[in-house]
């Protein structure tokens, strides 16, 4: 009994201490500390993952006895020096390889010695040298090679003596006009087959030539990293923002998928930096100033996304985690720090690693383009899958019939409710994703128009409101026609009426070779000889704008004046309907049970409307 006893006694401690090795933080196997000799702050800024070696930079003079002056290079087992590096020791933000050659970006100046090389530097392998034009007036904070070129992104107005407006580009010969982003670019990357950069103005997508778009629903403020994950094909992006997709709450982090944005939670409390997200093992890993999450748990400057929530890796790193890389199947972690896991000491560089026991990194998703489908005959649905990279995929569309590529394209005969699922295989890895479709026939597609007023009063104090009309938003387009000579599409419209009158409003709804057509009167009266109501002094308010649950409004009635408060959905359903005396009102609307989206709040004086306001609910 005793043997047993031992026996089990040992195999506890031989699991507790497998465990313990799986995800861990290491700080041997780096060679010697980074050190300065006027004994300032250790910073690592960047690295860049060659492949058969690792590039670091930063603000840091040695490793050991070895003089590396902000820039070395690691093969898994020797630092090297790459000539006399950046000799004033400020520090290297950014670090790309292109046409067999390391580019160095950030706010250096003096590198090897060479006064004349600043902000923008290049090694051959064995010298240094600066771009043919000249340097760049400002920083530079990020590279990516896109369609046989080098993006280069930064601060800068010029490079030499061409105006660059803080983007350029390289193709090895000639420095190339890629437009103009107005204030400082801080990241680059390509997903899809397309190139992106964030900055101070949120994600924008390069379309070609000088032309740039604003990506739809993109974070509200900063973009200071991207990083992709190539299994799953998602985007991560990262900075100083709250929101996507307009009123999608996700602090810091989101997830762009190719089709919607997904929220990454509302726990990061502070950015997250340049150049501090990566994917490792199929997680998120993000770096940058937060010591604890919103939520009270600490992660002391380094956080990881495992799907659904942010944990911490150990007790984290002791000061910020400024830059993040994979290399040789090993997350290298670079920032300000001193100690990582609370006692191991690790000056600006510390190594974490888990072993790749677990399937858990692959994420199937099925994307249809509606939910909600309607047949005369037959009607071809598209479906997508995100695992571009995987090696098989099986499907079944819920029907009897089946197929084995990425993105099918199938056909169903019959109206029904259809279980769709794909199967993808990856390494001996597998993972299944579901949703469910509902065709129906022809004659179930409705159309119809709801408005935020169907009658609108005005005066010349007051003038014409802008009048919201909203479809079946389950269709392939809308035709609108407002009665007064203009047109539209989209399920959602505002419009603006220029004169007084009846207007007849039509929208043609149609989906695949179904359509329904839905008609609606709108009328726009001048109170000619009526009391003018001056908006101003009603001081109307309507706040928090977005809010979750609860929305306050204020306004100021007149003595001899009667005011209304109306609530409606876009479908012009009334919810709520508050009566405001003279004098100062404020009431709280609470939303509880309301489903997430757009409403519009009323203020009616003496049957009349002369306020509109639009209400987002964003859970």
């Amino acid at each position: 009994m005793k043997l047993l006893k031992k026996f089990i006694i040992i195999i506890v401690l031989i699991l507790d201490s497998a465990f313990s090795y799986s995800q861990t933080w290491h700080t041997d196997g780096l060679g010697d500390s980074l050190w300065n000799s006027s004994g300032g702050t250790i910073y690592v800024e960047s690295f860049h993952n060659q492949g058969e070696y690792l590039y670091m930079g930063g603000a840091f003079e040695y490793i050991g006895p070895l003089l590396v002056n902000t820039i070395t290079k690691w093969d898994g087992v020797n630092w090297n020096a790459l000539s006399n590096g950046v000799t004033n020791t400020c520090e290297v933000q950014c670090l790309e390889t292109f046409n067999n050659e390391l580019y160095m970006g950030g706010g250096f100046w003096d590198v090897d010695y060479q006064s004349n090389i600043k902000r923008l530097a290049i090694w051959n392998d064995t010298n240094w040298r600066g771009p043919s034009i000249g340097m760049p007036n400002g920083p530079v904070y990020d590279f990516k090679v896109f369609d046989n070129k080098l993006f280069i992104a930064g601060n800068f107005g010029h490079i030499g003596t061409i105006a660059f407006d803080k983007i350029a580009a390289y193709d090895g010969t000639n420095w190339l006009n890629v437009g103009s982003m107005g204030l400082w670019t801080q990241a680059l990357e390509v997903f899809n087959g397309e190139l992106y950069a964030g900055g101070y103005w949120g994600l924008r997508k390069y379309l070609g030539g000088t032309s740039w778009q604003d990506v739809p629903g993109g974070p509200n403020y900063w973009v200071n990293d991207m990083c992709v994950d190539i299994v799953n094909n998602f985007l991560y992006v990262g900075g100083a923002f709250t929101q996507v997709a307009d009123t999608l709450n996700s602090y810091m982090a989101a997830m762009w998928d190719g089709f919607q944005w997904n929220s990454l939670g509302t726990d990061l409390s502070c950015d997250v930096y340049y150049q501090a997200m990566a994917v490792y093992r199929g997680d998120l890993y993000v770096g940058g100033c937060t010591d604890t999450l919103l939520n009270g748990m600490p992660v002391n400057y380094i956080a990881r996304w495992n799907g659904t929530k942010w944990d911490s890796l150990g007790k984290g790193a002791n000061n910020v985690v400024a830059t993040l890389e994979v290399f040789k199947d090993t997350l290298y972690v670079g920032g300000a720090f001193t100690y990582v896991n609370g006692n191991q000491c690790a000056y600006g560089l510390a190594k974490w690693f888990m072993p790749d026991t677990s399937c858990n990194y692959l994420h199937a998703i099925i994307y249809p383009k509606n939910t909600v489908y309607y047949v005369k005959d037959s009607i071809a649905i598209q479906f997508y899958n995100n695992n571009a990279y995987v090696d098989t995929w099986q499907w079944d569309f819920g029907d009897g019939e089946t197929d084995t590529i990425q993105k099918p394209l199938h056909i169903y005969y019959n109206p029904g409710i259809y279980n769709v699922s794909v199967i993808v295989n990856y390494q001996n890895c597998k993972d299944t994703a579901t949703t469910m479709i509902t065709v129906k026939p022809c004659d179930s597609l409705q159309a119809f128009i709801h408005t935020s007023a169907d009658t609108i009063f005005y005066t010349d104090i007051n003038p014409i409101p802008n009048v919201i009309f909203y479809s079946n938003p389950n269709a392939d387009s809308w035709d609108w026609d407002f009665g007064d000579g203009t047109t539209g599409t989209g399920s959602n419209n505002s419009h603006k009426y220029d004169t007084a009158g009846t207007y007849l409003v039509s929208v043609i709804v149609v989906y695949g070779n179904c359509a329904d057509t839905a008609y609606k009167t709108i009328t726009i009266i001048n109170n000619t000889g009526i009391k003018d109501i001056n908006v101003k002094e009603l001081d109307f308010k309507l706040y928090p704008n977005p809010s979750d649950n609860s929305f306050t409004i204020e306004a100021y009635i007149a003595a001899d004046d009667k005011g209304i408060i109306k609530i409606y959905s876009l479908k012009g359903k009334l919810l709520k309907e508050l009566i405001f005396k003279k004098g100062s009102n404020k009431t709280m609307v609470h939303t509880l049970g309301w489903r997430k989206g757009i409403y519009v709040c009323n203020l009616i004086i003496n049957g009349k409307v002369v306020k509109s306001e639009k209400m987002v609910i964003t859970k």
